[in-house]
Formats: C-alpha cells, structure tokens, sequence
C-alpha cells in the first residue's frame, strides 16, 4: 500500500499568489523502513527548502538522504512534526519538475499507515518580494487507490470472392455447292459436291504462383546477473556482545541501472543499503538501542549475446537474493555499570555478505 499527500495553495503575496503544489508518497520497503518521496509540480512557483513529518511512531529515527536535520519545524506550518529535514544548499533544494527521494528508519516496526501528516515549505516563491517569498503548506495523508480500466477490441474478418470467367469463341466456315448441268446425247449427268461446317472452340489457361518467405521472431530473453555484497561495518558506539543484540536490515534505497553496454556485456551498478539496530555499550557501562546505516555500491556484468555497443536494455526486476548471516569482530570490554566493577564484552565492528539479483531487457 502507498500513502500519499497532496499539498496544493497559494502563496500569501497579493496581487498575483502564485500557485504552490507538490505531491508527498510514503511506501513500504522493509518492517522498520519506508521511501519517502517528494515531488514538486511543474507549474509550482517555488522550491521547496524543508519538510516535516509526523509520525505515529515512538522510535528513534534515521534519514537517509539530502539535507540537514532541523531541530524544529516552523510554527506556521501547522504540524506536531517528530521527523524535520532542512535543505541548506541550492543542490538539495527541490526545484519546480523535480523530486527527491528519503528512506527513513526506526528502531521500531514502521509502516506507512504510521505517517498522518506532512509540510512542506517553498522559498524563493516567483512574483514574490524577497520578505515574502517563503510559504508552508501542509496536508494528510491518505491511502492512495489504484483503478485498473479493461477494454477489449474486437477485430471482423471480411473475405473477397473472386470469379474468373473463360470466353469462348467460335469460328465458323461455311463451303457453298456449285451444281454443274452437262447434257450430251439425251443423257443428264449431275454432280453433288457436300458442304461441311467446322467449329474450333480455343479456350486460354492461365495460372498464378505466388512464394512466401517466413521471417521467424526475434526474442528478447530476460537475462539477470547474481553478486555477493560484502558490508564491514565500524559499530560506534560498540555493540554489546553476543549476535542476538543485533538485527539487520538489507534493501535496495535505489534501483540499479544499465551503467554500459559492451559487445556481448551489460554493466550493472547500483547500491545497497543496510539498517542495523543493536544494544549500544556507552563508555559508563550504560547500554540502550541504537540505530545506524550502512552503504555499498556492487558492479556486475550480464552476458548478452545479442548485445552491441550502443544498444539500449532496460533494468527489469532487482531484489535480495539472500541475506547473510552477521558476524561481530574487534572484541573490548567495557564496564557493567557506574556502580559496578565487572566488564562486559563489547565489538566494534559488523561483517555480512549478502547477494542481490538484477535482470533486464533490452529496450524495444
């Protein structure tokens, strides 16, 4: 399920009040993560510098992502925020057409149905003076519904007939009886000649041969590569020992793209990002639940027979094929406690391999 905002007004400076609009989705990624993604409108007059959330969720929050964490969200943006994102530079600000993308992470189970409202606040509004260039619009969330349409096309058949018809001609000849009459001495002598007729009836064949040339299709198979992703992650502050204070998320923050294509070669390269949650071990001995992230990027290449340099393929499905298992290392100590003297054993570093799958296409 995707939870969306849409924030729509206009900005606070007569006579014009350009249009402020921005559309905000929340999406599921894992049980403690979700992508957060803004983007702003075309026709929106202004670039948006920060964001708030808020959230019904008690943990504690990690954001992955542009931007700086800001302390508090301003007063006039109408929102009890627990998550504010400040953009300090004109690189992380979101410009008109443009959108940008935030996971973030709790140390307890997050899902998007947990996000009730959001503002968002557009500076450097056009058609505004620079004292009231800046406006904060807020809204709700809401589940968003998909509606699937089906049309069906129906196709008639219509078939010729053709009749082809043969012409017979005949020719005729007619022979004419000429009677001679020959008297000699009282005696009659007659001659009969007989006329015959003869019809000829010619007719003309002709036959037509056509040849066919069959073309057999070209198929376009969906070929994947697998890679294994090693992650060596420093723990600071350590973790308390022992794998079972330690739990690991591994997902894909970005999909991964066609870096280049080679004769025979696609070039896949993307990043995988990890959440580990654990029992921290403070220098006093105190231990709470902590939270930190983790990147690595991976290359691999797919084999293609049918590929040229120059074509273009598409990146079609991506997932975790296997998670490993983690493995602490760099043992300390650190005390029980401030009113102790024992020790526990501590690590300060994470290692898991894990491996991902990425297929494509080629572009058609």
């Amino acid at each position: 399920m995707v939870r969306i905002a849409m924030i729509s007004g206009n900005a606070n400076c007569p006579p014009n009040n350009p249009l402020l609009s921005a559309t905000v989705t929340v999406e599921q990624v894992t049980d403690f993560c979700v992508r957060l993604t803004i983007e702003n409108d075309e026709d929106s007059a202004g670039s948006i510098g920060f964001f708030c959330l808020d959230v019904n969720n008690t943990g504690d929050f990690v954001v992955i992502g542009p931007g700086q964490v800001q302390v508090q969200c301003p007063g006039a943006c109408d929102i009890n925020a627990n998550i504010s994102r400040n953009f300090t530079s004109d690189a992380e600000k979101v410009d008109p057409g443009e959108d940008a993308e935030w996971i973030i992470c709790s140390d307890e189970p997050l899902t998007e149905e947990q996000f009730e409202r959001v503002a968002l606040f557009f500076q450097e509004i056009e058609g505004c003076p620079e004292e009231d260039d800046s406006e904060c619009l807020a809204d709700n969330f809401m589940d968003m519904t998909t509606s699937t349409t089906s049309s069906t096309t129906s196709t008639t058949s219509s078939t010729t007939s053709t009749t082809s018809s043969t012409t017979s001609t005949t020719s005729s000849t007619t022979s004419t009886t000429s009677s001679t009459t020959s008297t000699t001495s009282s005696t009659t002598s007659t001659t009969s000649t007989t006329s015959s007729t003869t019809t000829t009836s010619t007719t003309t064949s002709t036959t037509s041969t056509t040849t066919t040339t069959t073309v057999c299709p070209i198929p376009n198979p969906q070929t994947c590569c697998q890679h294994v992703v090693e992650f060596k992650t420093q723990i600071v502050p350590p973790t308390l020992g022992g794998i079972e204070n330690v739990e690991t998320d591994v997902f894909f923050s970005d999909p991964p793209v066609v870096e280049d294509v080679c004769p025979e070669k696609v070039i896949i390269c993307g990043k995988l990002t990890k959440v580990i949650r654990y029992t921290a071990v403070a220098d006093d001995g105190a231990q709470t639940q902590n939270m930190l992230t983790d990147e690595r990027s991976f290359q691999c290449v797919i084999d293609r027979d049918d590929a040229n340099e120059g074509d273009e393929f598409d990146v079609v499905g991506f997932d975790v094929l296997c998670e490993g298992t983690p493995r602490l290392q760099n043992r300390g100590t650190r005390p029980v406690g401030a009113s102790s003297t024992g020790t526990v054993n501590v690590f300060w570093k994470l290692l898991e391999k894990d491996i991902i799958k990425v297929c494509i296409r080629k572009h058609i």
